[in-house]
């Protein structure tokens, strides 16, 4: 316990209240959350994702899902069943307190199959800083060439479009644990969904292009070409852009309003082979190997 908030005084720390008992911090520079404080108790909480930097497996203590109802869909937790020792993750409802409550799976598994696939996509940060909408892959959608994600990095071939399903009726989706993703976002492993800028939009009705950036997004050159944006206000990872994908855009998935749920299935189709630079942890990361065997195994 801390009877009051250790690093205080650090400037390049910016603050928001995530809710009335609990502020995280994140770097004002690039949007990585490093730390999470909790007032009324004197809780912190501190970022796993530097410290593998220091070749420690801070993730080795990885025990439980909390908040698994809040993703409708069991989220990522469907792909880490177990620790890499095969020790079970209860998956909690909401956090792991007193009396705490296992999550038992979604309560309609047949409500994807009935939602609609014209409505756009809604998409927003936690403080609605940033605000965006998501179109159906459409003609436009096949019309770009880009670089292959590092997900096909074991596919001498991999398909020309490979941004889109084989019907072309989803995004492709998958996880990243590049340093630059970790140390950018606070988290061990991210979530991407590879989206044309012209299926982006910023208004429901999708009569607003996407023009960067826009809201409450800041800008943050990670790398000689690329560029990513957060939020300035809630510290939320958003977009992932690089010159060797013009008219492509890395879109965080956690942003998403998707109504099944987290994974949002209906919009997106998970790549679950492999982890895009998956060597850059790898060696540290139990969290990153034991997800890794969970998505080999897992059938959805």
């Amino acid at each position: 316990m801390y009877p009051g908030f250790p690093f205080a005084d650090v400037p390049a720390l910016t603050r928001y209240a995530f809710t009335k008992n609990l502020d995280v911090y994140f770097c004002a520079n690039c949007g990585s959350t490093l730390v999470w404080y909790e007032e009324a108790s004197g809780g912190l909480g501190i970022s796993t994702a530097p410290i593998l930097d220091d070749d420690v497996d801070a993730s080795r203590g990885f025990d439980k899902h909390e908040f698994v109802g809040d993703t409708t869909d069991g989220g990522l937790s469907i792909w880490l069943p177990r620790d890499e020792d095969g020790k079970d993750l209860p998956k909690y409802v909401t956090g792991s307190g007193r009396d705490p409550k296992i999550w038992s799976g979604p309560a309609d598994s047949s409500k994807v199959s009935s939602i609609s696939n014209s409505d756009p996509l809604p998409a927003h940060c936690h403080c609605k800083g940033v605000q965006f909408w998501l179109t159906r892959p459409d003609e436009e959608s096949a019309s770009i060439d880009a670089t292959a994600s590092n997900l096909f990095k074991d596919d001498p071939n991999p398909p020309k479009k490979w941004w889109l399903d084989q019907g072309r009726r989803r995004y492709l989706a998958g996880h990243c644990g590049c340093k630059s993703c970790r140390l950018a976002s606070g988290s061990e492993v991210v979530q991407w969904a590879f989206v044309p800028e012209h299926n982006i939009r910023l208004d429901e009705a999708g009569k607003k292009a996407l023009v960067l950036p826009f809201g409450s997004l800041q800008s943050y050159r990670s790398s000689e070409n690329v560029t990513r944006y957060f939020c300035d206000k809630c510290g939320a990872m958003v977009f992932w852009t690089s010159t060797a994908r013009p008219g492509l855009i890395d879109v965080a998935v956690g942003l998403l309003e998707a109504e099944e749920g987290a994974r949002a299935e209906t919009w997106l189709s998970w790549d679950t082979r492999n982890i895009s630079f998956q060597e850059d942890s790898h060696d540290k990361s139990s969290l990153i190997r034991a997800l890794v065997d969970g998505m080999q195994k897992t059938t959805l």
